[in-house]
């Protein structure tokens, strides 16, 4: 099956006894239509691929001459012109020389030569040609729709399309991840996988985002590459990515790239919807443990199993998003969501980094993520740093993240889920620099959550703390300021001096204000350890 072209036309039928006067670059122009019209204003009716077949007699008019028309054929990109001299004479040197110039086929018909003898043929081979592309487009329809139902997925369908091309080819989810990539067995080399794994740095990937099909030229390797883009409205599912022959494209190539595109698409969107399915089964899942509805760890074992979650010993690491009704306020949901799924697809790439064997469940404006107990601390903290980073540079978005102590059983996820909440809420209530808490370093502050509704512990905290932290609000001093520092240098005056910047009488001063506010006498260990305990409560009793 090859399109039909002017060189072809003019080997059958009534063309057979015309002659090509000028404009052979166009010989491999296609017709996609054959039609004989005798008017002025023809520029109108012409189409992209139409032969025109012509007595010449409208080229008598004032307002139309062959110059003229070799120039609307070209801009029409119609195929070429098959004309007779009868009313025009002999061709002219200037028509003959625009022809070869724009690459206008220009064909003289004899004067005797029946229009029908030349449509006729010529319009059976047109329709042939339509009727064979179709069965092709069909045939290949078929077998990638075969796939589908079958179950090959993207391994199935880049096979096929190797066979059929004989070209290599790659299928690439939106993160640039390879799916499945394929390779003639008589032509192996690895640029493709190089091209591949490559692309996500690559200087031209927003232009892969961008438009639906670019043609890149790989100069290290002299190869190019054809990339597809595969999506349904504002949402990209991934990429088919073919090196590309220039001497072996034609009509069939693109109708078969045209079908497996719609079996990829098919696939794509078919994973997507059981991707969203599975994220609402394990949201469910995992609701369930944490509200103590499932009581057997076998059945608990069970449902995770189904849903590929990692097995214990296990850490859950919460990423809470910091003001999130400050960020969607005012936003649509459609926009909201976008947020939510960078967020979710940026957790994830960070952490296949990391390891292989994890999940994300997204909340709200929360992320819980359970993955293995192998995972060691520095990577962990390193992995959510590169996180907080790409999400703060994108989306101006930051995190408060709490991670559970190692927990050995999918039914103590009440437990582990409760510790990384409560290590999100000591970072966020004591100001640390670190955003990021293991509840295991800080034992210590979580008995402080638990003990901080006591009435007896909030008024003693606000008769030393609170007066101290009013004083300050009302006179513009640093008294907690001054205190914290010399409980941080286990009373030693002059060191705290230095912290602070002060001179020695300064801070003296401030001793002396502090112990009159307060009723503590400072250089007492024993009034300092008390007040140091005030210290590390106050933040846990203040915000009650």
């Amino acid at each position: 099956m090859m399109a039909l072209t002017i060189k072809d036309a003019l080997n059958f039928g009534g063309l057979k006894k015309c002659r090509l006067i000028a404009g052979k670059k166009g010989l491999s122009n296609i017709i996609l239509h054959a039609n004989s019209m005798e008017i002025p204003d023809i520029e109108p009716w012409l189409t992209k691929g139409e032969l025109l077949i012509t007595t010449g007699y409208a080229l008598n008019s004032a307002s139309l001459n062959l110059i003229d028309l070799i120039n609307i054929i070209h801009r029409t990109e119609a195929s070429g012109i098959a004309i007779k001299t009868r009313f025009i004479g002999p061709f002219s040197v200037e028509a003959i020389e625009l022809a070869d110039k724009l690459g206008v086929p220009l064909i003289e018909m004899p004067d005797d030569l029946p229009f029908v003898e030349v449509l006729t043929p010529l319009v059976k081979a047109i329709i042939d040609e339509h009727h064979s592309r179709l069965e092709f487009s069909q045939t290949i329809h078929n077998k990638f729709i075969d796939l589908e139902l079958s179950g090959g997925g993207f391994n199935a369908i880049s096979s096929v399309m190797c066979t059929l091309l004989k070209a290599a080819n790659a299928i690439l989810n939106a993160n640039f991840e390879i799916e499945a990539i394929e390779y003639p067995k008589t032509n192996y080399t690895n640029k493709l996988e190089s091209f591949c794994t490559n692309l996500s740095n690559s200087s031209t990937l927003l232009n892969f985002k961008e438009k639906p099909i670019i043609f890149y030229e790989d100069i290290e390797t002299n190869t190019l590459y054809r990339v597809r883009k595969m999506s349904n409205k504002n949402e990209t599912y991934g990429y088919l990515i073919l090196q590309e022959d220039p001497d072996s494209k034609n009509e069939m190539s693109d109708i078969i790239i045209d079908q497996a595109s719609t079996a990829i698409a098919l696939e794509f969107s078919k994973q997507h919807a059981l991707n969203e399915q599975m994220k609402l089964i394990g949201n469910h899942f995992f609701l369930d443990i944490i509200t103590g509805n499932i009581k057997s760890e076998e059945e608990a074992k069970l449902r995770a199993f189904n849903l590929k979650w990692p097995s214990p010993p296990l850490r859950l690491v919460i990423f809470d998003v910091d003001q999130f009704d400050k960020i969607i306020k005012n936003k649509d949901e459609y926009y909201i969501q976008n947020i939510k799924e960078f967020i979710l697809n940026t957790i994830e790439l960070k952490f296949k980094k990391v390891t292989e064997n994890f999940t994300v469940i997204p909340k709200s404006d929360s992320f819980t993520c359970l993955i293995p107990s192998t995972c060691i601390e520095n990577t962990l903290l390193y992995c959510i740093e590169e996180i907080q980073d790409k999400l703060n540079l994108k989306l101006s978005i930051n995190f408060t993240v709490g991670i559970s102590s190692i927990f050995y059983s999918y039914t103590a996820l009440i437990e582990a889920n409760k510790e990384a909440r409560e290590a999100i809420k000591i970072s966020r209530l004591t100001g640390g620099n670190s955003k990021t808490v293991f509840i295991e370093n800080n034992r210590l502050e979580q008995a402080l959550l638990q003990v901080a509704d006591n009435e007896y512990l909030q008024n003693y905290i606000q008769n030393t703390m609170g007066v101290l932290e009013k004083h300050d609000k009302e006179n513009d001093s640093e008294l907690l300021e001054t205190l914290n520092q010399l409980i941080l240098c286990m009373g030693v005056k002059t060191q705290a001096a230095q912290n602070l910047f002060l001179h020695r009488n300064t801070l003296m001063y401030r001793i002396k204000k502090i112990e009159q506010l307060t009723g503590y006498n400072l250089s007492d260990k024993n009034h300092l350890l008390s007040l140091a305990i005030a210290m590390k409560f106050y933040p846990f009793v203040k915000n009650k």
